[in-house]
């Protein structure tokens, strides 16, 4: 990643979340589209999204 880039993230459930500066602890993530259609103006969901284990 370039100096001084982050990828704020506020999702709980994801175990690559730092909830208590909001940013996601991943050098790199894959975003999607959520529909998986060729419309790219649909809603997007984070590929890299692992399960938080409690």
């Amino acid at each position: 990643m370039a100096k001084n880039q982050k990828i704020g993230c506020d999702v709980e459930s994801c175990k690559h979340c730092n909830c208590d500066d909001h940013e996601c602890l991943l050098k790199e993530i894959k975003v999607s589209n959520d529909c998986k259609c060729a419309d790219s103006k649909k809603d997007t969901i984070c590929d890299s999204f692992d399960k938080r284990e409690d």
